[in-house]
């Protein structure tokens, strides 16, 4: 069992305990690069928030979550949604930024509330591949829930296409068709 972890709202964790144990005792670890953290891909950022936890059938973690500059007026700027993965059980982790932020400090660009999904059908022409989806708000106007797949394993992401740009979208969430790879709902 693991559990994904946005500590106050500024590092991102997870935590995991055994099956034969069963919660009476747990392993907690932060994602490398949290925010304040060792070098990484998240370096840089300095809150992290929205985690979101996925398998494969092999056994594969997959982590999402945003990683953010928190001004000093308490603002947030510079968000940017990415995909970490363990083959490990957690040791180790590659990183992928899959939508980067304005990366100039400003306000104008904030990827949000990320959504992540692996496809674990076993007769699925799509197993194994990750999903994400997430809002991007522009100038502070009204979202854009964008989606974005990996077919190696979260190393890469394909480019970003627009789900919905409706002014009133503030999130995504998804659901399994065994006849379609991912089908979103609740965009707004």
């Amino acid at each position: 069992m693991t559990i994904a972890s946005s500590l106050r709202g500024t590092t991102l964790g997870w935590a995991s305990t055994s099956v034969g144990i069963m919660g009476t005792s747990w392993t907690n670890t932060l994602i490398p690069g949290y925010p304040g953290g060792s070098t990484a891909t998240l370096s840089g950022y300095t809150t992290g928030s929205d985690p979101s936890l996925a398998f494969d059938q092999t056994g594969n973690l997959y982590y999402a979550g945003i990683v953010f500059v928190r001004t000093s007026s308490g603002g947030a700027i510079d968000g940017s949604a990415f995909v970490a993965r363990s083959t490990d059980n957690g040791t180790s982790w590659a990183e992928t930024i899959v939508a980067l932020g304005s990366n100039t400090r400003r306000s104008s660009v904030f990827n949000d509330k990320p959504y992540l999904a692996v496809d674990t059908i076993t007769n699925s022409t799509f197993k194994g591949r990750v999903y994400i989806s997430w809002t991007q708000f522009v100038n502070n106007g009204g979202g854009t829930i964008l989606f974005s797949e990996s077919n190696n394993g979260g190393l890469t992401f394909s480019l970003p296409i627009i789900l919905s740009n409706s002014p009133d979208n503030q999130a995504s969430s998804r659901t399994w068709d065994p006849t379609e790879p991912c089908t979103l709902h609740g965009m707004t």
